[in-house]
Parts: structure tokens; sequence; C-alpha cells
């Protein structure tokens, strides 16, 4: 009888994947949640129109920022925003309130929409105390009035510690308790596939001395045929690699005698097509080069004429230009002497500009990532104030006397076009933009691009503010407006108002000033004097403010 070899492997192999599909089977599973990460004895935070202050801080550490983004953005955080608030937070750069208001009044925060109750309060407070020396006050003050609810809120830490310790101890003896039965169960099983896997090696070995007795009859008739199959194949290759070279050798030869006579056909049809090319090329080049003679006489002459033409017109773009530069000095000199003439000394200018600084106050302006913009800064008194009052500001004018005068005073002032400047300056990059005495002198179209360009450069929350002589005032609309050649025309208060809010500026309002102003104006009669009603009524117009400003905000 012989044995089958195929046969008998087949069924050790069906028998063993049997045995192992019934050990896989009886394999118990890890429940899904047996790893969950621990994030807190506190509940899942819901989502709503509105959230109590308390209901964030409550949450700590991770888990604050995760709750912040899901509350405040309706989102998970990002990996960088979560990095960058979870470290600021651990290092103790920025606390809970401030990274929730940073949410909050976000581009993204301002479109969700969600109101977090109490928030606005603590969040300002922490603003002043990171301000130079009214902020530690402030922060000795509010520790002060905190220490009466120092015990309370111990209480309300140690509660919440004791609540997280307990919910994490749970987990763990919890976690601890599903490990000691997995271990069992381990072990138990290693036990029932080792047995197993013992009786199915001692079949595999009898199997196997089964087959090496048989193998062993066979094996030497297997080889004496192995050894007669091998000659014959070495007899056989060697024929047939003989016919093989010998075919090969003809085929090449037959070949390369074919691609000989295609090639000397083709060399014969080029070299007659390329006589007659060159036949006719010459005759081409011939009428050519009589052509080119007789335009090579004329072109000389041409190009002598040009050559002159070219020098003259240079001299005179030169002179043309040397002129122009001379003259624009000369009248950026004359406009800065009609300015100290007519202007106002440069203590009574800045007396005029006090107001404004409680406007750059509110607007939180003035600050090394919110710089005041000045355009139209003349000699810089202005921007002295600014610089006094310890305000962040630079300057632009066209006009290179002023900028020169406004370098002498170490004031931060660039030499160019105002609208040029404004272009060139990066969105959102302003906490305020100021124009004293510059709308009167703008034509409508650049007015109205000025506007655009402003509100692009300023920051949310960003300030303008654009002074220009008042036309209600009888004597500025009818006098000394017309004292400056440069001015355009007079700009009515509710005209201006109206256009700047039209660029989409926000909180716009009329300021007429007064103040350091000479109003020259004759007082009005006592209303018992005949005909006082109708003289009174002009003389009113003279006493109106001599200037207004436009004072907005973009939010």
């Amino acid at each position: 009888m012989t044995l089958d070899v195929g046969k008998v492997i087949a069924e050790v192999r069906s028998e063993l994947a049997r045995r192992m599909g019934r050990a896989s089977a009886a394999e118990p599973r890890a429940p899904a949640d047996f790893a969950r990460t621990w994030t807190g004895s506190l509940p899942r935070l819901e989502n709503k129109a509105e959230y109590a202050l308390e209901e964030l801080l409550a949450y700590s550490d991770r888990a604050f920022v995760e709750a912040a983004y899901a509350a405040i953005l309706r989102r998970t955080p990002d990996p960088q925003g979560l990095e960058t608030h979870l470290g600021k937070l651990r290092r103790g750069e920025a606390s809970k309130v401030e990274i929730l208001a940073h949410l909050r009044w976000s581009p993204e925060g301002e479109a969700r929409g969600v109101h977090v109750d109490g928030l606005l309060g603590p969040y300002k407070l922490h603003c002043w105390r990171r301000k130079r020396i009214i902020g530690p006050l402030i922060g000795w003050a509010h520790g002060l009035l905190r220490l009466g609810s120092l015990p309370s809120r111990m209480a309300w830490a140690e509660a919440v510690q004791a609540r997280e310790t307990s919910g994490l101890a749970a987990r763990v003896d919890e976690l601890a308790a599903r490990v000691f039965r997995r271990l069992d169960d381990i072990e138990e099983e290693t036990r029932r596939v080792a047995a197993e896997q013992a009786q199915a090696n001692d079949a595999v070995r009898s199997v196997l001395a089964e087959l090496k007795a048989e193998a062993g009859a066979t094996s030497a008739a297997v080889a004496a045929g192995l050894r007669r199959g091998e000659q014959l194949t070495a007899d056989l290759s060697a024929s047939v690699l003989a016919l093989t070279g010998r075919e090969q050798e003809l085929r090449t030869s037959l070949v390369e005698l074919a691609a000989d006579a295609a090639a000397r056909r083709e060399s014969v049809e080029r070299q007659a097509q390329a006589v007659a090319a060159l036949r006719e090329l010459l005759e081409q080049r011939e009428q050519e080069l009589l052509r080119q003679g007789q335009q090579l006489g004329r072109l000389d002459e041409l190009g002598h004429a040009t050559a002159e033409q070219l020098r003259q017109m240079v001299a005179l773009g030169e002179a043309n230009e040397r002129d122009a530069s001379r003259q624009q000095r000369s009248l950026d000199t004359l406009y800065v002497e009609f300015e100290e003439q007519f202007r106002g000394s440069p203590e009574l200018i800045r007396e005029r500009a006090l107001p404004y600084l409680d406007f750059l106050r509110e607007a939180e302006a003035g600050g090394l990532y919110t710089p005041v913009l000045d355009l139209g800064c003349g000699r810089g008194d202005w921007l002295d104030v600014l610089r006094e009052h310890g305000f962040n500001a630079h300057g632009v004018d066209s006009n290179e006397a002023f900028v020169g005068i406004c370098r002498d005073r170490g004031l931060d002032v660039t030499t160019a076009d105002v609208i040029s400047y404004l272009r060139s300056l990066p969105d959102a990059s302003q906490g305020a933009v100021t124009g004293m005495h510059i709308a009167e002198h703008l034509p409508f179209e650049v007015l109205i691009e000025l506007l655009d360009q402003c509100h692009r450069v300023l920051c949310v929350g960003g300030l303008l503010a654009l002074e220009t002589p008042n036309p209600e005032n009888l004597t500025v609309a009818t006098l000394t407006f017309y004292m400056d050649p440069t001015h355009r025309n007079p700009l009515p208060p509710e005209a201006l108002r109206w256009m700047v809010q039209s660029r989409g500026f926000e909180r716009v309002h009329i300021e007429r000033w007064t103040v350091a102003r000479d109003m020259g104006a004759p007082p009005l009669l006592a209303a018992d004097l005949p005909g006082a009603p109708s003289v009174n009524v002009l003389l009113s117009q003279m006493h109106a403010a001599p200037d207004y400003a436009i004072i907005a905000r973009r939010l």
C-alpha cells in the first residue's frame, strides 16, 4: 500500500485549523470601554445659547479648554489652539477668564454669539490688573475684597478635589477588578491551549514518522530518475542553444544588410534635396543683399537723426525733473511758512489736541500692537502730545519740509502720499487713525478711498478721528476757510458724518470744538432792543464752534 503524502498533510492542517479556531472563538473579549480616558467627574457640558461664568470655570486644565471651545465656538479645539491656550493656562500666562474672553470676542466667537453671563466684568478687571502701576494696586484691592470669601472658596476647592479623587479612585478600582478577571481568564485559556497543543504535537510526530519511513523506500528510485532526466535535459539544451545561435547570426546579417541599403537610399535623396534648397537659398540671399544695401543707407541717416532727437528729449526731461523738484521743495517750504503764520503756535495746537486723548484711552489705542497713525502730521505737534502721554504713535506726510521738522524732534514720520501709505499697511494693524485738517484738502473720490483704507487697517475696536473747519460758523464758511489756498471746499458736519457711517464705521458722532479757539464774535444783542431777534440769528452763526471732529469706531 502506497501512502498519499499530500492527503495526510492536508488532514493534519485541517485538524490544527479546527482546534485553533475553537480556541480563538472561546477567547473572551475586553469591554469596549475597558481603557477609556479619564475625563473627570463633571458632567458633559450641554449646548445652550447662554452660560453662567461659574459653569465654565468649574472645569480645569484640558477639560476647561475643551469645554470653552465647545460652549463658545461650538466645536472641539484645533491642535494649535489647544496647545496654545493649555500652555498659557499651565504656565500662568493667562487665566481662565482671559481665555474665555479671548474666545468669546474673537471673530469666530462674535459670529457664534454665545452669551457668557458675568464674563465682561472679571475680564475688564484682569485687563486692568495687567497695566503698569495701577495694575498691582487693583490686584491688591481685589485680593483684600476676596479675603472674606476665601473660606467658602477653599471649601469649594476641597469639595471639587474630593469629588475628583473619589471618582478617580472608583475608576481605578473598576480597572483593577477587570484586569484581575482578565488575568485569570488568560491563565485558564493558556493551560487549555497548552494541553491541546501537546495533543496536536503528538499527532504530527506520529504522521511524520510514517512519512519518513515511506519516503525512505521511494527516495532512491526518485533520485535515479532525476539523474537520468537531468542528463537528457542537458543534452537537449545544448542542441537548442547551438541552433538558436546560428539562427540569430543569420537574422542579424539580414537586418544589417537591409538597414545599410535603406540608409544609402535616404542619403542620396537628402543630398539631392539639399542641393536644390541650397540653390534656392543662394538666389534669395542675393536678392535680400541687394535690398539690405539700399535700406542701410536710409537707416544710417535715420539713426543719426533719431539719436540726436533722443539726446535732446533726455536733456529736456532731466531739466523738467530738476525744475519740478525745485518747485516742489519751494512749495513745501512755502506751506511750512504759511502754517507758522496762520495755523497757530505749537502750544496752542497742543492745547486743542488734548481732548482727543480720552477717546484714545477709551479705545485702548496706542499700545505696542495698536499704534496711533496720524495722517498729514505736519510739523508733529499732535505726535509730540501723544509721545508725552505714553502713546505709541507714528505719522505720514508728503511735505518733505514738515517731515524734516518732525525727524529733528525725534518723531517717527514717513515721507509718502497718505493713500499710498495706507495701502501698504496690513489689515487690522492700527489701533487708531487721526487726521487733523486733512479731509478738506481731498477730492471726494480720494476722501472715500481714505475712509475705506482706514476701515481696513484699523483693528476691531479701533478709533477714527477726523478734524476739519466747521462751515456752521459764518466766519469760517465765508472767510477763514479760504485763507488756505490748498483747501477745496468746506464739509458740513452731517455730510461728513454720513460719509464715515456709510463706509462701515459705527458709533459715529460729531464733536464741535471751542477749546483754545478765539471765537472773535460780537456778543448777542439784548432781546428787548429793536431788531434784536433778526440780528441775533446772524450773530449766533458767528458763535458756532469753528472746528468739529468726526469720532467713529470700527467694531
